[in-house]
């Protein structure tokens, strides 16, 4: 389908839906006067295709980027999955510290390399909960690690307790090791001890108590970085 079969099938879905809401006002004395604004989201999709490296422009000491070579180009996700479980002493970007728990590692019949509508069947067959960031630079100097922020892409409706957090930069995955001290320098002082960031809209909660009063309203909702206004 073309852009403009699409938009027309959007006019009459909203010109039906105009109708039903004029038809649910019946006699009341409220009135659907007009349809101001429609805005329109759309994206190019692509087929994965995963790269054995991705450099970051920063570095990070809560980051595992792994250097695999082109024979476990494949396995980036599964390598990022063995670093979480068995996390290297010494030089954790390496490859070699991981390969040898491939195996322990179940996909059933998931193609490999893994597309991400796969993840919550390979969190069912391992017992894990896995969620995925993207990075987006917004300062100038994408060298300093205050100019990237990480966001929300596919937070899991697992309940496990073995918690995983990745990000998907580039077709390339890299393991966070430590979510809440890579996140909340991005959100608040870091300095400030107690503090726990939502990883489903990157609210900070100041204790225990106000972290599950948020939790049990931010779980009725789709998963979304907040942006508060500056003014």
């Amino acid at each position: 389908e073309n852009f403009e079969e699409i938009f027309e099938d959007l006019i009459i879905e909203v010109n039906i839906n105009f109708e039903f809401v004029e038809q649910e006002l019946g006699d009341s004395s409220l009135q659907l006067y007009s349809i101001d604004e429609i805005q329109i989201d759309y994206w190019k999709t692509y087929i994965f295709s995963p790269k054995s490296y991705v450099k970051l422009p920063f570095k990070s000491k809560y980051l595992v980027n792994i250097q695999n070579d082109k024979k476990y180009t494949d396995d980036c996700f599964a390598l990022c999955i063995a670093a979480h479980k068995h996390p290297a002493k010494d030089h954790p970007n390496r490859i070699s510290n991981y390969i040898p728990y491939l195996h322990e590692l179940n996909f059933g019949d998931i193609k490999q390399p893994i597309d991400v509508k796969d993840i919550p069947k390979f969190e069912k067959l391992n017992k894990m909960r896995i969620d995925v960031f993207r990075l987006e630079q917004v300062g100038k100097d994408e060298t300093k690690r205050d100019s990237w922020i990480i966001n929300p892409f596919i937070i899991s409706k697992s309940n496990e307790e073995d918690e995983v957090s990745l990000i998907l930069y580039e077709n390339h995955w890299i393991l966070i090791t430590n979510f809440q001290g890579f996140a909340l320098p991005q959100v608040s002082n870091a300095h400030i001890k107690g503090q726990h960031v939502c990883k489903r809209c990157f609210h900070v909660s100041k204790n225990e108590s106000s972290r599950e009063k948020h939790f049990r309203l931010c779980v009725l909702n789709q998963p979304a970085r907040v942006i508060m206004p500056k003014k």
